[in-house]
């Protein structure tokens, strides 16, 4: 668990981000590892348009403990 802003205990997260990025396998694959390792975090995804990823990665919230970057935001990063 992370601590929020507020005091709050969050749940960490992780994600991948791309356009499009439905289709990823990053988010089974590291919720499997989470479990292996008895981690309780989440892993999921994030449609991020081109263009707009500097906007979305300043708004991540606090429990937001990681981000991999994929197609097309890998050029740009």
């Amino acid at each position: 668990m992370v601590q929020g802003a507020s005091g709050a205990m969050l749940t960490p997260f992780a994600e991948v981000v791309g356009h499009p990025v439905a289709h990823s396998l990053s988010p089974a694959l590291h919720r499997a590892w989470y479990g292996e390792l008895g981690l309780e975090y989440e892993y999921g995804y994030t449609d991020v348009p081109p263009g707009k990823l500097g906007q979305y990665l300043s708004a991540r919230p606090a429990s937001q403990i990681g981000v991999s970057v994929t197609m097309p935001h890998k050029l740009a990063a």
